[in-house]
């Protein structure tokens, strides 16, 4: 570590280099300086890990000159060395970053003694810097892997995310815990334990592995192991994984389900690996007491069959969500998910299909009616959570629905009283401009709110759509302009937003069962029709 001296009196810088213990303490003299801009510039040329100054020096003083180069080298420790013992200068000193301050004359074992805390401090954090930064550049691989953007060059991966891959298998295992309260120290340790085991067995016969976590309940292990030992690797990780579920059973009733993938031999396609130990995951839904599934050829095989929510599912979830009615959520997916057992059954990959697209869609649900889901990383990764931390289709289908359920609660409940006041406003709109062409979104512009979740709210208030109550609203002001004689028929459809008598006529007879003219005669022979 490389020390900088800073004194305007020679000597005294003099003395302090004579104290220390430079080969003691591992250190090393950039320099010694008398000001301020000689301090800078030696900076400029090459930082130093610590700074000695004095307090009292012409120009700036000590405490200027540890501010500013705290402020430029937040990485540098400061040492301040005076003859004042007021009190205001330990203050500033610290409140700028010195690590100590010591007072003349020096003692050279409090000098030592304070130099020896700084730089064990300074090393640890180097040290956790390091570590954390190398962790990062190791973990960046992860996503690369999720965009397929990993070259098919072990030499290039290992310079650029800071492994020891080699030429050999790779595959990946999809690991989760489910049964157990995500935010529970039962968790936590049971994590701890599964991947204590794991890092230390596989290390042992893997060129080299690591853990990625998705979320607090789901992670990827990846492996890179030596080809000849493809066929022992598959004996190994049977141990291996049943050690660490005795671990893991040992501290939880839960369970820890693993999805083992399909190897490869490109690192390129490390991909696949994910992808086909997500898919032999899936199987745990359909598969009771066991918790080990090992990836099939047609698992391993991305061009499957992809799952698409049909109309009626949509319509039947969407009016749910529109109808504010959270308690149903988990009956309507129970209904769901067993309508799809003979098919969830022989593919249970769609599992994860069809629960990302509910999800997916209940999203686009919420913003048309004009309540979006606030914060959309976080809902998601709800969703990842519990989906991985389920196990079962009934613990999915009661997890899912309680979150789709909170979010309506939270989002629409809110909404819905003002749905009168909406509804309200529409009607009177629609009461006053009856004869102009009204459209749904017109008068929702005129709200300030969607027109989709004004359309949902008019007819679960007023219990038909807004196009059939227009058309009720102006078939009876047409009545009560038949029963002026000055007004043709013509006129009184014109009068009532019509251009065409013709379709005029025809929704009149609809509304009131009679024709225009037959209500205007009845009228005039004073004889009362439904009225």
């Amino acid at each position: 570590m490389k020390v900088i001296i800073v004194d305007d009196e020679l000597y005294i810088c003099k003395l302090v280099q004579h104290l220390i213990d430079w080969q003691g303490l591992g250190l090393t003299l950039l320099g010694i300086f008398q000001n301020y801009e000689d301090t800078l510039q030696q900076f400029l040329t090459e930082p130093a890990d610590i700074l000695i100054c004095d307090i009292e020096m012409p120009g700036k003083n000590g405490i200027e000159i540890i501010k500013e180069i705290k402020e430029k080298y937040p990485k540098c420790r400061s040492i301040v060395i005076s003859g004042f013992r007021k009190f205001d200068y330990v203050h500033k000193a610290m409140q700028y970053g010195a690590a100590n301050y010591l007072l003349k004359p020096i003692d050279e074992e409090e000098l030592n003694r304070v130099l020896k805390e700084v730089v064990f401090k300074t090393r640890e954090q180097y040290s956790r810097e390091s570590i954390i930064a190398e962790r990062n550049m190791r973990m960046g691989i992860y996503n690369a892997i999720r965009l397929g953007a990993i070259e098919n060059d072990v030499m290039s991966v290992n310079l650029k995310y800071h492994y020891q891959f080699q030429e050999g298998r790779f595959n990946a295992l999809k690991v989760s815990f489910a049964d157990m309260d995500p935010a529970s120290e039962q968790m936590q340790e049971a994590v701890r334990q599964f991947e204590d085991v794991v890092r230390k067995e596989l290390s042992n016969v893997c060129y080299d592995m690591e853990v990625y976590h998705e979320t607090i309940v789901s992670e990827i292990v990846f492996i890179n192991y030596d080809a000849e030992n493809e066929k022992r690797m598959v004996f190994i990780l049977e141990q291996v994984l049943n050690d660490a579920l005795s671990k893991v059973g040992s501290i939880s009733e839960g369970r820890c389900i693993i999805g083992v993938g399909k190897s490869v031999s490109e690192i390129s396609r490390v991909r696949d690996c994910m992808h086909s130990a997500e898919k032999a995951w899936c199987r745990c839904f359909y598969t009771e007491r066991k918790e080990i599934f090992y990836a099939k050829n047609e698992e391993a095989d991305d061009n499957q069959e992809k799952y698409t929510l049909s109309y009626e599912q949509k319509k039947e979830f969407r009016s749910m969500i529109e109808a504010i009615r959270p308690d149903d959520f988990v009956r309507c997916l129970r209904e769901m998910f067993r309508n799809n057992a003979p098919l969830f059954r022989q593919k249970p990959e769609l599992v994860l299909q069809f629960s990302t697209q509910l999800m997916e869609f209940f999203q686009l649900t919420m913003d048309e009616l004009n309540a979006p889901v606030q914060d959309r990383n976080a809902f998601e990764n709800k969703f990842e959570v519990l989906f991985f931390n389920s196990g079962s289709i009934s613990r999915l289908t009661d997890q899912l629905g309680r979150l789709f359920s909170q979010e309506v609660i939270e989002n629409l409940a809110e909404k819905q009283k003002n749905t009168l006041i909406y509804v309200q406003q529409a009607k009177n709109y629609i009461e006053s401009n009856y004869a102009q062409a009204i459209t749904l979104e017109k008068i929702a512009q005129q709200l300030h709110i969607n027109p989709v979740y004004l359309s949902v709210i008019f007819k679960s208030e007023v219990g038909m759509n807004y196009s059939k109550y227009l058309t009720h609203v102006r078939m009876q002001k047409a009545k009560e302009l038949l029963k002026r004689p000055e007004l043709n028929i013509s006129q009184v459809a014109s009068a009532v937003g019509y251009d065409s008598t013709y379709y005029f006529t025809t929704l009149f007879k609809k509304e009131t069962a009679i024709k225009p003219s037959e209500y205007r005669r009845l009228y005039q022979q004073d004889i009362m029709y439904g009225e």
